[in-house]
């Protein structure tokens, strides 16, 4: 969230239109329906990435941005990775590699490209191309240093910026 937060006001700051799912700890529901109960965790959920879908499709973005912090059972995993629906909008592909391309080339701590994925529902489901980034793993005690630090999440906000921006994008959400 902190990094999504620094995103927005960086991409706010170069004249871009940013429309946030949440921009509070928690789910969507908790921000934008917070009364709405649910009798299950996966009933909840399933209504998170509905709404989700909603928010990102009414408001035709140019592009959508998921940013998270990746977590695996084994600490020697480390590096940030970009991936896209394989059956999402067909300019998914090239906006992941050139996001992955300005974060190997802007930060260096990884050799890892951007890949096809099918389980993520909002990648899929978007009217936009859409990506998700995966700006490094919470397991890693190094990477972890890295995540928590105001240095490393300014660099990721301004390597996927950069791309961002050098588009000639003019509403990003």
């Amino acid at each position: 969230l902190a990094m999504s937060l620094k995103l927005e006001k960086l991409l706010k700051s170069q004249g871009a239109t940013v429309v946030m799912t949440r921009s509070k700890e928690g789910d969507a529901i908790a921000e934008h329906r917070p009364n709405e109960e649910y009798r299950t965790t996966r009933s909840r959920k399933v209504a998170d990435l509905l709404l989700r879908e909603e928010i990102i499709n009414n408001t035709k973005p140019d592009i959508v941005i998921s940013l998270h912090v990746n977590a695996v059972p084994e600490e020697r995993w480390r590096g940030a990775q970009v991936f896209y629906h394989a059956t999402g909008h067909e300019n998914s592909e090239p906006l992941a590699k050139a996001i992955q391309s300005s974060i190997r080339s802007n930060i260096g701590n990884t050799e890892r490209e951007a890949l096809s994925i099918k389980q993520v529902y909002v990648l899929k489901k978007a009217n936009a191309p859409a990506v998700l980034v995966e700006t490094g793993f919470i397991s890693n005690d190094e990477e972890r240093a890295l995540l928590t630090s105001d240095k490393y999440q300014n660099q990721m906000v301004e390597a996927i910026a950069e791309y961002v921006m050098n588009q000639s994008v003019l509403t990003v959400r």
